[in-house]
């Protein structure tokens, strides 16, 4: 039978403030025996008791309350042993989402108690065609988008491929996880969004691939400045040039064909207050490329 947490915890307390206040009378009852037997003799007053008479009492105190200390901390871990054992510990850290049990309630072992949710890391399960279900493989890159923020996008990687089709939809489930982030004080992915996934099934193609710092995504739609320099002033303008976003991975993103020419020059920095033909002074940078990335696949 569950315990009221609040209640067994008081009825705990009260008894270690018990066996602290048997201690105390112990520790004054030696403290009067210790006087009396290493003190100085002094004549006693008419009326006061001898000292052997004080004697006894201080070493019966002293035997009462070693006795009241035996029985308040046996008190003290019965309750403690019942408060354990009547107390469910979920073995990581969470929200509890759903209570499934109320005070005072008759549970079975095995028996449901609360829903907890570990939001750090999200499982995003989505239905893989058994077309391409073959392609796939653990730790595949995804691309990740949540229409309820606004489109944000989120890298993945597959962590479970079911081998077992689903009966009604014939597809395969397949779990994407995803690093969860923190708004605030509460996780900015939660349990239930709906998400769209992009997964590189295709053959690989010779896409352009650019830096994701040079993606200008506050137009309608996205675009990024390519920077033109007249061989003969020396002098650098920036034109924009809209482009169609594809796979991403790492630090790196494809674009449509034809969009970017191989060895254009696009701005990874500031770009967000450049206005068409402004004039710029440029810096070239090396952005890291690991050749292994699976971005140039066909979705």
């Amino acid at each position: 039978k569950t315990l009221g947490t609040s209640a067994a915890r008081e009825e705990t307390e009260e008894n270690i403030a018990l066996a602290s206040q048997s201690q105390a009378l112990v520790e004054e009852a030696v403290t009067t025996v210790r006087l009396l037997t290493q003190g100085p003799n002094q004549q006693m007053a008419p009326g006061q008791k001898n000292e052997a008479e004080m004697t006894a009492a201080g070493t019966w105190t002293y035997a009462l309350g070693e006795a009241k200390i035996a029985v308040q901390a046996a008190e003290v871990e019965r309750l403690t042993e019942q408060f354990d054992r009547h107390t469910m510990f979920a073995p990581f850290d969470g929200y509890v989402t759903a209570e499934l049990t109320e005070v005072g309630q008759w549970v079975m072992q095995g028996d449901p108690i609360a829903e907890i949710a570990e939001l750090s890391m999200v499982d995003v399960e989505i239905g893989v065609l058994e077309d391409y279900v073959a392609r796939l493989d653990v730790a595949v890159v995804a691309d990740v988008e949540v229409p309820s923020l606004r489109g944000r996008r989120f890298e993945g990687s597959i962590a479970v491929i079911n081998p077992q089709a689903d009966a009604r939809s014939r597809t395969f489930p397949v779990k994407v996880r995803v690093q969860n982030e923190q708004q605030g004080k509460v996780p900015l992915l939660k349990a239930g969004m709906f998400a769209r996934v992009t997964l590189a099934v295709g053959d690989p193609v010779a896409v352009p691939l650019i830096p994701k710092d040079a993606v200008v995504l506050s137009g309608k739609t996205p675009l990024v400045y390519v920077v033109d320099t007249d061989s003969k002033t020396k002098k650098s303008v920036v034109r924009p040039v809209p482009i169609t976003l594809g796979a991403s991975h790492g630090l790196w993103v494809s674009v449509g064909n034809g969009e970017i020419k191989d060895g254009d020059q696009v701005v990874v920095e500031g770009n967000e207050r450049l206005r068409p033909m402004q004039e710029v002074r440029t810096e070239l940078r090396e952005i890291p490329y690991v050749k292994e990335q699976l971005v140039g696949q066909n979705p």
